[in-house]
C-alpha cells in the first residue's frame, strides 16, 4: 500500500477480534468429526448459544420465493463438514493453519514466515474451505454482525467499517493505493471499494481480517488490482518482500522519480530510497500498475504547475519585478516544499512533488519552464 494509513480505533479492533473468534468457532464446529452434516437448528443452538438464532437465520435465504431454504453459506458449511468427515485428521490441521495465518501481523519482519493456507493445506482442503471463508465477507460482513457476536450494541457491517476507516484517516484525502482522488462520500456513506490486500481467494483465512481490509478507489480495486497477489511467485520471505497496509507503507521507503524518455515523454518510476529497485517495489507496481497509471496523469501534474507559475509571473509583473532564473528557482523550491507537505491531502501530490524536484534539477526541463516564466 502506498500511503500510511491508520486502522480503525480500539473499539473497532475489538469488534474484529470477536468476529475472528466467531469465525474460528464456526471452523471448529465444522472440523469436529462428530458434527452432523444435517445442520439442524438444535445442533446450531447447542453449539453457538446466544448467537444461534442469528446464525441459523444467516444459513437460509431471507427473502423472495426461496425464503427459508438453505443458502450458499449453509451449503459451504455443510460441504466442509462432509469433507472433514471423509478426511480424518484434517480438521486439526485446518484449525492450526487458521491460528497461524491470522497472526501474520506479528511476523511482518520475519523472513521465515509462510502462510499455512498456501504451504500446508493441499488444493482439496483449500477448495473445501474457500466458500465458507469467503462467505464470511460476502454474506456476513455485508449484512452485518450483531451484538451477540462482537459484544457491542452497534451494528457492524462493511459500510460501518469503511466509515470508521475514513474517520481514523480524516487527514487522508486520497486513495491510499494510487494517490488519486479519495472516493466520494454522500450522506455519511463513503463509496470506497474494500480491497483484500492479500486476495481472499488465495488467503481465505484473511477474508475478514482487519489488517487485510483496506478501502480504496474503485479503479484500483476493480480495474487494476483485482485479484492480483502482491506476493511474488518466488514466495520466499513473503511478508518481507511486500509493503503492508497499516504496518509498512511504501512512501516511508520509496522515492518516486520523474524523468523523460528518449522520446521526451514524461513518466514516473518507483525506486527504493537508496536508488535500487527491490522486489517489494516491483510487487507494489505490479499489484496496482502505478507507473502505467501515473503516465496518464502527467498532463494534470504539469498543467497545474505551469498554471501556478503563470500566476506567479503575473504577480511579479504587477510588482514590476522581472521574472528570471533566480525567481523560477525560488518558485519551484517553494512549490516543492508546499506540495511535499500536502502529500496525502491533495490527490496526485506525490507526482507533483516528484516533478517539481525533477524540474529544478534537470537542465532541459528547467529551461523549458524558464522560457514560459520569462514569457519568451
Amino acid at each position: 500500500m502506498l500511503h500510511r494509513i491508520n486502522p480503525p480505533d480500539a473499539v473497532w479492533q475489538d469488534i474484529f477480534k470477536h468476529i475472528l473468534a466467531f469465525q474460528r468457532e464456526v471452523l471448529a464446529f465444522a472440523c469436529n468429526p462428530s458434527t452432523s452434516h444435517s445442520l439442524t437448528k438444535d445442533q446450531i443452538e447447542n453449539e453457538f448459544g446466544a448467537a444461534a438464532d442469528w446464525f441459523w437465520k444467516q444459513l437460509h435465504v431471507q427473502r423472495g420465493d426461496n425464503k427459508g431454504n438453505p443458502n450458499d453459506l449453509h451449503r459451504a458449511l455443510k460441504a466442509l463438514i462432509e469433507f472433514v468427515q471423509k478426511n480424518p485428521g484434517v480438521g486439526q490441521t485446518i484449525l492450526d493453519a487458521f491460528d497461524h495465518d491470522i497472526a501474520f501481523p506479528d511476523h511482518i519482519a520475519d523472513p521465515g514466515f509462510q502462510f499455512s493456507y498456501q504451504t500446508v493445506l493441499d488444493d482439496a482442503t483449500k477448495n473445501a474451505l474457500k466458500p465458507l471463508m469467503i462467505a464470511f465477507y460476502e454474506q456476513l460482513l455485508a449484512r452485518g454482525f450483531p451484538e451477540q457476536i462482537h459484544n457491542n450494541p452497534m451494528k457492524f457491517d462493511r459500510d460501518a467499517f469503511v466509515q470508521e476507516f475514513w474517520a481514523a484517516n480524516s487527514d487522508l484525502n486520497v486513495c491510499p493505493a494510487c494517490d488519486g482522488q479519495r472516493p466520494d462520500s454522500i450522506d455519511d456513506k463513503n463509496y470506497s471499494d474494500v480491497d483484500h490486500y492479500l486476495p481472499k481467494a488465495a488467503y481465505s483465512f484473511l477474508s475478514v481480517h482487519p489488517a487485510n481490509l483496506v478501502p480504496i478507489c474503485k479503479e484500483c480495486n476493480s480495474s487494476f488490482k483485482g485479484t492480483r497477489d502482491p506476493i511474488d511467485e518466488a514466495d520466499d520471505a513473503p511478508l518481507v518482500n511486500i509493503f503492508i497496509p497499516y504496518y509498512r507503507p511504501a512512501l516511508d521507503f520509496i522515492d518516486v522519480q520523474a524523468y523523460r524518455t528518449d522520446e521526451g515523454v514524461l513518466q514516473f518510476r518507483i525506486l527504493d530510497s537508496d536508488g535500487s529497485r527491490s522486489r517489494r517495489v516491483d510487487n507494489l507496481d505490479k499489484t496496482f500498475r502505478l507507473e502505467d497509471r501515473w503516465r496518464s496523469r502527467t498532463d494534470q501534474v504539469t498543467g497545474s504547475i505551469r498554471e501556478a507559475l503563470s500566476g506567479a509571473r503575473r504577480i511579479m509583473l504587477r510588482l514590476r519585478i522581472n521574472p528570471k532564473r533566480v525567481g523560477l528557482e525560488t518558485e519551484l523550491g517553494e512549490m516543492g516544499k508546499e506540495r511535499t507537505k500536502r502529500i496525502g491531502k491533495d490527490y496526485n501530490y506525490v507526482l507533483h512533488a516528484s516533478y517539481l524536484r525533477f524540474a529544478k534539477e534537470d537542465p532541459g526541463e528547467f529551461g523549458e519552464l524558464l522560457r514560459q516564466f520569462k514569457g519568451e
